[in-house]
């Protein structure tokens, strides 16, 4: 068995790298009007065995997930707001935005790590 997930939920791969999820999410409101609701949810990795290339690969995804909420959430949310005085001043219902992001660890058959040049 290449990979197994324990009652936490968590995946454990055979070399004993375990996989946990990150989420970042909040509800944004405007003038007391939920306008955007997001979820980032991002892999973090565990294992003794592999700390230095691990503490890299987490850097990595929590950069992106953070940038993602820096950049295309928060122009998501300006555009929400727009969109609540035109429906406001049209009234027209009042819409949610939504953004959900997942980083899904994909299965590595050969389970290899090679080292970075």
């Amino acid at each position: 068995m290449i990979f197994q997930e324990n009652p936490k939920g968590d995946i454990i791969l055979q070399n004993k790298v375990i996989v946990k999820e990150k989420t970042l999410q909040e509800n944004m409101y405007y003038k007391d009007h939920l306008v955007l609701k997001y979820v980032i949810n991002y892999p973090q990795f565990i294992s003794d065995d592999f700390e230095t290339l691990l503490m890299k690969l987490n850097g990595y995804y929590k950069t992106k997930a953070y940038m993602y909420l820096k950049t295309n959430v928060m122009n998501l949310y300006q555009m929400s707001m727009v969109e609540y005085e035109y429906s406001v001043a049209n009234q027209y219902p009042i819409r949610t935005y939504e953004a959900y992001v997942n980083y899904e660890v994909t299965y590595n058959m050969n389970m290899q790590v090679e080292p970075m040049g």
